[in-house]
């Protein structure tokens, strides 16, 4: 028994033995510093946390399949973790894994420095460790992978030079090294690389000329420089690179001319030179470059004429000329361009017409020709651009009318066309384009009402139709744009109210309607617009009494920059004489009061008067400016009622070319008296005086007085008749031009009494003439006038009621007081 047990315990230690060696034999599988390697990885990295560590630190990497590992003979040659969320840094035992052929760590978030243990990989073909934030330099010793062909540390924040040792991997097929903060020059040693067919260095911070060694890389298919400070010339030596297919150079510094050697490069299909001070004109040498889809060459100092020869690149998609100093004019040959998508010629200084052949590009979506000298009309054949989607024609000499072919083009988003010469009336065709967005038209000379159509614009988000001579009223359709943010109309001649549609623009975020002839009451639905930040409806004739609908406008003011923004909305609008009522009637004269205008630049008021209070009214009178509010009007029959109303007219002026007037007042009648007693005042203005001395200052080719000048003038007030008046009127509103103006009342006669001594401000002053009596007011100020029309003085005496005035029109008095311009007074 005790033989059996024996021979048992010798059996499973035998097993135990074996088993051990087979555990042994299993971890040695991979040298252990390769393990140790990989390991170190894990841990600096934060393994724990790759979004895949599939059986790593399980036994051996190879025969437990550690994701990203492979193996040949017994040893890790692939090493494939890309997008495996890797944080941290690459452990410097990494330089142990020196069989390794692949090492692929891109887009993780590796940081620190790379290893110069890399460059003990001999044995490596690819190195990939793009898209992390690895700092630091690119480690010389990385020049000892004499087997790489593939180099790829773009999209880190690498810094320092470029190792002129790169240039001893004379097997490197793909080197990119873009977008890191790399400084100082490009190794001329790149010249070495007689493999290479891809060098990106594009997005650092390298400096100096471009090597003319690079001439010599003739497997060379992709070249990127671009955005970086690079100077001098373009090498003339590229021009030898026979296989290249792209040549990016754009956003430098690059200076001279475009090397007409390029034009040898017959498999180019991409040439982007933008972005750099490049002169001359354009080689006419690029005509050949037959495989040709993109030629970007904005934003230097071309200058010339666009070669003709450009018109034969017939696989051209997309060509770039804008923001150069171009002549001449637009050829017609580019119409032969049957495959071009995008043309842009604009900021240059090309003048003449558009040919007509730009309408043979089938293909074209994207049109740029704005910020020329182009002048004639807009082609015909552009109705042709069945692709077109944006169409830029802005600041140019165009003339004549828009074809209404334009509105063919279904696909048109931005029309364009603003600041030229444009004439007559919008086509109603524009209201085809069902995919337009931006519709600018402004500063041309369209006239013509707004059409309609434009209502069926249902994805259009900017409306700019200002400054021209548009007429009649805003369309309610308007108010079918679901889609406006930004509309202008101002600066035109639009009559009319505001359509209550125009509450349904409920993304409306800046509405323009100044400075038109726009009049009414603003719709209570102008409050829907909730997400108006600028409203700007200054210089027309609206109004509103709704503190509600007022306290919205105001709280959307324009620009504070800009004249009267600051004010009520309502200051700067033309509105009708509030307030009017009859303070005398005789049997034969009836006298008009009412209250001044809010807003006081230079205008007038009709009077406007019929025997029947449905009319026809007939104009009797116009003041001489907003600041006369007093009117009589005589040559009454007694015991008839009139009936009278009345406008408020703002002259055209800097801020409104129109003439503004007001919706008409409300009626106010009145009948006359039967009888009245007569009587005979006198207003007489005299002794008006100006400060020689300041006079002296002035200068009469500028809008402004250096200094103020001092004036004064006197008013008056005579009653020639046997009868004592009680009560009679004496208005004179001071002109808005005199400044620090105060009054005296003096001189009176025949028992004539001041109602007051002096003061400042309008005079309204209610007062007793005894017969044959008289008072003197004496008016003093300053100006500095900034305006042709200078002082202009209205003063008014009007009897009281019963009494009739043989003499209405002395009761009177309007002079024009022209400080700056004429240098003297009218009486």
């Amino acid at each position: 028994m005790r033989i059996y047990l024996k021979e048992e315990i010798m059996k499973k230690y035998k097993l135990m033995i074996i088993c051990m060696l087979f555990a042994v034999n299993a971890w040695s599988t991979v040298p252990q510093a390769e393990r140790d390697a990989l390991v170190a990885l894990y841990n600096s990295t934060n393994g724990v946390n790759w979004t895949d560590n599939t059986n790593w630190l399980v036994g051996d990497p190879c025969d437990n399949n550690w994701i990203g590992v492979s193996c040949e003979n017994n040893s890790v040659t692939k090493l494939l973790l890309q997008q495996k969320n890797l944080v941290g840094y690459i452990p410097n035992e990494i330089g142990d894994l020196t069989n390794l052929t692949w090492l692929n760590l891109t887009v993780n978030s590796l940081n620190g420095n790379i290893p110069t243990e890399l460059g003990n990989l001999v044995n490596l073909d690819r190195l990939e460790l793009w898209s992390n934030t690895l700092t630091g330099t690119i480690p010389v010793s990385i020049g000892n992978l004499t087997e790489l062909t593939n180099l790829a540390l773009e999209s880190n924040q690498l810094s320092g030079v470029i190792p002129t040792e790169l240039g001893d991997l004379t097997n490197l097929t793909y080197l990119r090294l873009d977008n890191n903060l790399l400084t100082g020059s490009i190794p001329s040693s790149l010249g070495n690389l007689n493999s290479l067919e891809n060098l990106s260095l594009y997005e650092n911070q390298l400096i100096g000329v471009i090597p003319a060694s690079l001439g010599n890389l003739t497997q060379l298919k992709y070249l990127f420089l671009n955005q970086n400070q690079l100077t001098g010339n373009i090498p003339p030596a590229l021009g030898g690179l026979s296989n290249l297919k792209t040549l990016y150079l754009w956003g430098n510094q690059l200076t001279g001319t475009i090397p007409n050697s390029l034009g040898n490069l017959s498999l180019i299909e991409s040439l982007s030179l933008s972005r750099n001070q490049l002169s001359g004109s354009i080689p006419e040498e690029i005509g050949n470059l037959s495989q040709l889809r993109l030629l970007i060459l904005n934003e230097n100092q071309l200058t010339g004429n666009i070669p003709p020869e450009l018109g034969g690149l017939s696989n051209l998609t997309s060509l770039s000329l804008w923001g150069n100093q171009l002549t001449g004019t637009i050829p017609s040959s580019l119409g032969n361009l049957s495959l071009i998508e995008s043309l842009s010629l604009s900021r240059n200084q090309l003048s003449g017409s558009i040919p007509e052949e730009i309408g043979n590009l089938s293909q074209l979506e994207y049109l740029y020709l704005n910020e020329n000298q182009l002048s004639g009309s807009i082609p015909i054949s552009f109705g042709n651009l069945s692709q077109l989607i944006q169409l830029d024609l802005v600041a140019n000499q165009l003339s004549g009318t828009i074809p209404a072919q334009l509105g063919n083009l279904s696909q048109l988003q931005y029309l364009l066309l603003s600041v030229n010469q444009l004439s007559g009336t919008i086509p109603k065709e524009i209201g085809n384009l069902s995919q337009l967005q931006y519709l600018f038209l402004s500063l041309n000379q369209f006239s013509g009402t707004i059409p309609e159509e434009i209502g069926s614009l249902s994805q259009l988000t900017r409306l700019y139709l200002s400054a021209n001579q548009l007429t009649g009223s805003i369309p309610p359709t308007i108010g079918n744009l679901s889609q406006l943010t930004d509309m202008s109309l101002s600066r035109n001649q639009l009559t009319g109210e505001i359509p209550v549609e125009l509450g349904n623009l409920n993304l409306l975020s800046g509405l323009y309607l100044y400075s038109n002839n726009l009049s009414g009451e603003v719709p209570l639905t102008f409050s829907n617009l909730t997400n108006l930040a600028i409203s700007d409806l200054r210089f027309n004739a609206l109004y509103s009494n709704n503190q509600t609908l007022n306290d919205f406008i105001n709280a959307r003011p324009c620009n504070s920059d800009i004249a009267f923004c600051t004010e009520d909305w309502q200051y700067t609008q033309t509105q009708s004489p509030a307030n009017i009522q009859v303070i005398a009637s005789s049997d034969d004269s009836i006298s008009l009061q009412w209250n001044e205008a809010v807003y006081q630049a230079h205008g007038q008021y009709q009077i406007m008067m019929a025997e029947n209070p449905a009319g026809p009214f007939t104009q009797v009178y116009e003041t001489n400016s907003k600041n006369e509010i007093v009117y009589t009007q005589g040559g009454l029959n007694p015991n008839q009622t009139y009936h009278f109303k009345l406008t408020t007219d703002t002259d055209p002026h800097v801020y409104n070319a129109n003439l503004v007037t007001s919706n008409d007042s409300a009626t106010i009648s009145e009948v006359t008296d039967g009888s009245a007693t007569t009587t005979n005042l006198e207003l007489i203005l005299s002794n008006v005086q100006q400060t020689p001395a300041q006079m002296i200052a002035l200068e009469s080719n500028v809008l402004q007085a250096n200094n103020l000048v001092d004036i004064s003038y006197n008013l008056q007030i005579s009653n020639h008749s046997s009868e004592s008046l009680t009560g009679v009127y004496f208005i004179h509103l001071l002109p808005d031009d005199l400044i620090n103006a105060t009054w005296i009342c003096g001189n009176a006669t025949n028992g004539a009494n001041c109602l007051m001594a002096n003061g400042s401000g309008d005079i309204n002053h209610l007062l007793d003439f005894p017969a044959n009596s008289s008072m003197t007011y004496t008016i003093m100020g300053q100006s500095d006038v900034i305006d042709a029309g200078g002082l202009i003085i209205v003063a008014n005496v009007v009897a009281p009621d019963g009494y009739s005035d043989i003499n209405i029109e002395s009761n009177r008095v309007n002079a024009n007081l022209d400080v700056i311009f004429a240098n003297s007074f009218e009486e």
